[in-house]
């Protein structure tokens, strides 16, 4: 576990160099000695998948960038919005007592861990690189895709719609039927499509709003309206 705003994370005094494998197989990323090694794993996780389980004012407060916040006490009913099993995923986690749990209920990724507790976290990581840092809600990179074959070929349906006589400008808009927790619905809107979604399961429709608020809306009311709106 990297313990971000430790004194001198980012000096030649930093933490040793070590890794510590935890029961289920997932491997726990520490902290290298140096600045550059330091700096250069922040700068790795924020290139790849980042999931913050911290609260929501946590987060606020400050956040790796590109990251995702779904709450610890949320995460059981949010794994539809996690990648793929096996997946490299750098979680950013309050303290070191929540990293059992962490990691028992992420163990089929492969897991790298920040501990961000306070604004010393956040003055540390501004030290380290600027860049590294957010603040506010804001939407990260998405970690979860939508069905393979819509992601193949969505771009040549657009194509061939916009290719046609009698298209003339209009918004595209599609129907997903039995949407599940509507991964599918989510990735046209966030492409600019209207999308119906339908579901039997009521369950399944909330899960779809809570994956809309989380991966469409943002501090500015004009793209919470251009684009959670084009989701029914």
């Amino acid at each position: 576990v990297v313990r971000v705003g430790e004194e001198g994370a980012c000096s030649a005094d930093a933490l040793a160099s070590r890794e510590e494998e935890h029961t289920s197989g997932s491997a726990v990323a520490q902290a290298h000695t140096g600045s550059g090694s330091f700096t250069a794993q922040v700068r790795e996780a924020v290139a790849g998948a980042v999931l913050d389980v911290r609260s929501e004012e946590a987060f606020s407060r400050c956040h790796l960038s590109g990251a995702v916040n779904i709450p610890l006490d949320t995460l059981a009913n949010a794994i539809h919005e996690l990648p793929p099993s096996g997946a490299d995923l750098t979680v950013c986690i309050e303290s070191l007592l929540e990293r059992a749990p962490v990691l028992e209920r992420l163990r089929k990724y492969n897991v790298r861990a920040f501990a961000l507790a306070d604004e010393r976290g956040c003055a540390e990581l501004e030290r380290c690189g600027g860049d590294m840092l957010q603040r506010g809600k804001g939407i990260g990179r998405w970690l979860w895709s939508p069905c393979p074959s819509l992601e193949l070929l969505t771009a040549r349906v657009e194509e061939e719609i916009h290719r046609s006589k009698e298209y003339n400008g209009e918004d595209l808009h599609a129907l997903d039927i039995a949407c599940g927790s509507g991964r599918d619905a989510v990735w046209l809107a966030g492409r600019g499509w209207n999308v119906v979604a339908v579901d039997y399961l009521p369950k399944q429709i909330e899960r779809m709003r809570t994956l809309v608020h989380r991966s469409l809306t943002a501090d500015g009311r004009e793209y919470r309206q251009s684009r959670a709106s084009r989701v029914i």
